[in-house]
């Protein structure tokens, strides 16, 4: 395979977890009293290949100095390689290889979620050492780490980390944290589309389409636009919604917001049927970027290049990621481009491209589309057009100057950091309790022993009584925010106190039931009756929580 003998490899693995994905970025130091191989191979467990993502972005290798290396897939099934091609040294060189992986997290019997990945990288050689960290950004809050990790701090991140030293040949160290989001409604996307319609006079029309799945039950799905956006619409499968003034039901409508003077634009969509749990549900979202607004794009000239930013933040991966583009009538494309990456020609027609990209990540839905297109010397269709162009973009600041624009609250950024600390902490709090729950319902079915249930549940308790601590001092001070979040926050704590009352009422049932005062089947009754009650205040608060992280977002 290109292996020279005789040299020596150390390696530092950096795994970074995000959302829906994992990145883990492998240094290795090769040395050698003589000449190093020329190609060197990466191995993918076969636990994670079919989680491998390959796309424009992944897997990538570098040298030290910046310098892009070749890379192949070798292998099939659940035997796969990554054989990067080195050049020819001699002495030492230095490399990186970043993998990708979908699905990094699993889900535990209790809600809880299980990260478990391997702990060192899979070589055809030992290794002389190997250290290894594991980052969480502030999206997630760290429940249970593997005995030996360190833990620090770096920035809004905390880092755990461990020098596995000496490793044999093909190593299937792995390590397994236990951990429990936090922050907004997390959404499992399955599909995500964009469909840019360019107007080299009037503008661009983008059209995001998105099938997807809640964690939890969900009443409306905000989606933020980016830019000086105008003309939204929304529609699902069954068609069109109207907007929110326009509408006499509380389904099938959308409400606009513009934010930041008028840059962040807010489109908080009420689906047409609730969304619940582990449901797939899809939206189209469309709206226009003027042309003035739009950098390159023009009806002049031979080459038109023109770049759209990103324009919405609805999810950081996709199982599959659809671009396409039609373009002006005359025009042909000579390319589109992601970032820095190129994609790949897809399916072309006379005036249009797509392409469908398998394992979307962040740096995908955060990078700007750059599209170039050429027109025919000899075209001359339109000639007649840049007239009506003219008028329209005379006809514009009229227009303009005629539409209304809703301004949102302007609040302190230490009052919204408030907000959002308190909706973060809240949810995990959320979280944690029926995590305890189920544990207490395991061990009432005798699904788990006493002893294993104060070894599951003691950790978790540990954490509540934490954040328990800090709730009162984030829910004063996110009170201060508005008249609004001080309402919102009410109304968490009146719904706090009706679930307390009615615990405090199911536990007498049960105290009735044991001394046979009750039956069980009105008990049952009961029971069912309370359980209801709960469930739409723990609705109600979850309601709440989302529209304080709207205010937050503002």
């Amino acid at each position: 395979m290109g292996q020279a003998e005789n040299y020596a490899v150390s390696a530092t693995r950096v795994v970074v977890l995000h959302e829906g994905y994992v990145v883990v970025n492998d240094t290795f130091v090769l040395s050698s009293p003589g000449r190093l191989p020329k190609e060197f191979m990466v191995g993918v467990p076969k636990s994670l290949s079919r989680n491998a993502i390959r796309s424009p972005a992944y897997p990538y290798a570098v040298l030290d100095t910046g310098e892009k290396l070749a890379v192949e897939w070798s292998g099939a099934g659940e035997e796969l390689w990554i054989s990067v091609k080195l050049p020819d040294v001699v002495g030492k060189i230095s490399l990186s290889v970043v993998q990708a992986f979908s699905d990094p997290v699993s889900v535990s019997p209790y809600g809880a979620l299980v990260f478990s990945f391997p702990a060192v990288p899979l070589l055809k050689t030992g290794m002389e050492s190997c250290y290894t960290e594991v980052w969480f950004d502030k999206r997630w809050s760290v429940v249970s780490s593997p005995e030996n990790y360190a833990e620090r701090t770096a920035g809004n991140s905390v880092v755990y980390s461990n020098n596995y030293g000496r490793q044999p040949a093909e190593s299937n160290e792995t390590a397994t944290f236990v951990i429990v989001p936090l922050g907004e409604e997390r959404y499992s996307v399955a599909r995500a589309s964009k469909i840019i319609d360019v107007d080299p006079f009037s503008g661009v029309t983008v059209t995001e389409w998105f099938k997807f799945m809640v964690e939890s039950y969900s009443d409306s799905v905000p989606v933020f636009l980016f830019g000086n956006v105008s003309d939204i619409s929304v529609r699902d499968d069954v068609g069109e919604f109207l907007p929110e003034s326009a509408s006499r039901v509380d389904r099938s409508t959308f409400k606009v917001s513009k934010h930041a003077n008028g840059s962040i634009t807010l489109v908080d969509v009420f689906p047409r049927y609730p969304v619940y749990p582990n449901q797939n549900f899809s939206i189209r979202v469309s709206y226009k970027i003027l042309v003035e607004n739009v950098t390159g794009l023009s009806a002049f000239g031979k080459t038109a290049l023109f770049s759209l930013p990103k324009t919405t933040n609805f999810t950081s991966f996709a199982n599959e990621y659809v671009i396409e583009v039609a373009f002006p009538i005359g025009a042909k494309l000579e390319g589109v481009k992601i970032g820095g990456l190129s994609l790949p020609n897809g399916l072309n027609s006379l005036n249009s491209y797509k392409t469908v990209i398998s394992g979307a990540t962040e740096e995908m839905f955060d990078s700007t589309i750059t599209v170039a297109y050429s027109y025919d010397t000899f075209w001359a269709g339109y000639s007649p057009s840049v007239f009506i162009g003219l008028a329209f973009i005379a006809g514009l600041a009229y227009v303009l100057t005629k539409k209304e624009e809703v301004v949102g609250e302007v609040a302190a950024p230490a009052e919204l950091e408030s907000v959002r600390r308190f909706v973060e902490r809240y949810r995990e709090k959320l979280r944690i309790e029926e995590i305890l729950e189920r544990c207490k319902e395991d061990l009432r079915n005798n699904r788990i022993t006493r002893q294993e249930y104060k070894a599951r549940s003691r950790q978790y308790a540990a954490r509540l009584e934490e954040i328990n601590r800090t709730l009162p001092q984030l829910r004063s001070q996110a009170s201060k925010l508005s008249r609004n979040a001080a309402k919102l926050i009410e109304g968490i704590e009146v719904s706090e106190a009706e679930m307390a009352s009615m615990g405090s009422a199911i536990r007498d049932l049960d105290l009735q039931l044991s001394q046979r005062k009750i039956s069980r089947a009105a008990h049952e009754k009961l029971i069912d009756n309370y359980a209801k009650r709960i469930r739409a205040e723990k609705t109600k608060i979850g309601a709440a929580l989302n529209e304080l992280d709207r205010l937050s977002s503002a």
